[in-house]
């Protein structure tokens, strides 16, 4: 296989990396500067602004650049220096208030880092509909609307029939929050929220909220709210969903949610492919006899931990979304991250630069079969020489990755790319990508 190499001009420098993240600390900075902000949670337990407020106060920042927080690392410093977090209560209007307990964010108790997915044998013949999208979902309605046109939605709720009633944005109704921090309670009211989807049977309602990607926390507001608003409307039971897709893989959460903010309770936790998952062989002997020598590419060594979330990059890319912010909206992470995937896409030959596919990504996008991606993801990685170097350590631990180590990967590293002068922390933290990859290899690939 030859792979791309990037032109020096496509290669990433890390100490050009920009966080727009920053332009929100900048624009908080000023609201705590001009608004008694502060003042106002310590005497009463909370703050109220509107948008128009926050505009002024900031210098002309957009409000929904300023509170969109669904994750916690994307808060703002001064939101994390004093435990704060914000809610939306009507339109254009919000409430500032302490959470020491950071209640907004539900965290899931254990790493997202899966085995095998369960195979979900499609109730229907999927392969009829020329437009659903089967392989790699371009949004996440397109991946929802997958799982129930396959019956992996009504087979994991337990419930058949399901009819798609809503989806969009609209305003949440009435209903009141009591705030974490102070216990007060407080009128919610008409606030926007954007619904992934909801699906209604004779005897329950199925609430989703769906992501592209894994992820290990999500915003309680995003089920809470518009669970509210359904209790308001059906007395049928309601099942809160929180749906992930990546690289063709289904996780789904359902959780149960209490009267109080916050109140959320996680039931299960499954892992999915529509269809036989199929592993791809993974002979590394087979491989080294017959794959040419391994080349060291110019781009910066990779530190991006999860493989499914490179190819999503990739097939986004694909798609036409072909810039950081847009990733950073679409996948849920910082642009820092965004950063660190799209250099290991170029690292791994499937990007020429932050906009192009090379022959070997635009085959990893067209795969017809998840099995295939796996396979050239594997020959690609065994064409990078510190990778095949830890494959074949890998294959002489039998495939113990308990056996595995940090410390025995960062030689490797060194060996290879003397030239990046890293120093000791971020070599272990691209140590431990490599880790990482070898273990998505073992989930994904016949490794021998």
């Amino acid at each position: 296989m030859v792979l791309t190499t990037p032109s020096d001009s496509d290669i990433f420098v890390e100490e050009d990396v920009q966080e727009s993240d920053l332009k929100n600390d900048l624009a908080w900075q000023k609201v705590f500067e001009r608004t008694p902000i502060l003042r106002e949670i310590e005497e009463h337990g909370y703050f109220l602004i509107s948008a128009k407020e926050m505009q002024t106060a900031s210098d002309e920042r957009q409000p929904r650049l300023m509170v969109k927080f669904d994750f916690n690392f994307q808060r703002p410093a001064l939101f994390r220096t004093h435990k704060l977090n914000i809610l939306p209560l009507k339109r254009g209007n919000y409430v500032v208030f302490r959470d020491p307990k950071n209640i907004c964010y539900f965290a899931f108790p254990k790493s997202v880092e899966a085995g095998r997915p369960i195979s979900h044998a499609p109730t229907t013949d999927v392969e009829i509909y020329d437009t659903l999208e089967r392989e790699l979902c371009a949004t996440e309605c397109d991946a929802v609307d997958l799982a129930h046109a396959s019956g992996l939605l009504q087979s994991f709720c337990g419930t058949n029939a399901l009819i798609l009633t809503k989806r969009g944005r609209f305003g949440s109704g009435q209903f009141n929050v009591r705030l974490p921090g102070c216990g007060i309670e407080i009128s919610v009211d008409g606030a926007q929220i954007e619904v992934d989807s909801v699906y209604e049977s004779d005897d329950a309602v199925v609430l989703i909220e769906a992501k592209r990607g894994f992820h290990e926390e999500f915003h309680t507001r995003q089920l809470y709210y518009p669970y509210q608003w359904l209790a308001a409307k059906t007395k049928k039971k309601i099942i809160p969903i929180f749906l992930c897709y990546s690289n063709g893989k289904f996780q789904l959460n359902q959780f149960d949610i209490g009267t109080a903010f916050g109140d959320m309770k996680l039931v299960r936790q499954e892992y999915f492919f529509i269809g036989k998952y199929a592993v791809a062989p993974g002979d590394i002997e087979a491989m080294l006899a017959t794959s040419a020598e391994a080349e060291e590419s110019k781009v910066a060594f990779p530190q991006a931990n999860d493989v499914d979330k490179i190819v999503d990059v990739v097939s986004l890319i694909e798609a036409g979304i072909v810039d950081k912010p847009s990733l950073v909206d679409v996948l849920g992470f910082s642009e820092r991250q965004a950063h660190y995937y799209l250099t290991a896409a170029k690292y791994l030959g499937f990007l020429k630069s932050s906009t192009e596919l090379t022959p070997i990504g635009e085959r990893l996008v067209s795969a017809p079969q998840q099995i295939v991606r796996s396979k050239l993801i594997l020959d690609c990685m065994f064409s990078r020489p510190v990778l095949r170097e830890a494959m074949l350590a890998f294959k002489s631990l039998n495939f113990d990755k308990n056996e595995l180590s940090e410390d025995m990967i960062v030689p490797m590293i060194l060996r290879h790319r003397i030239r990046d002068n890293y120093s000791v922390s971020t070599l272990k933290r691209r140590a431990d990508c490599v880790l990482r990859w070898l273990r998505w290899l073992q989930v994904n690939c016949d490794l021998q």
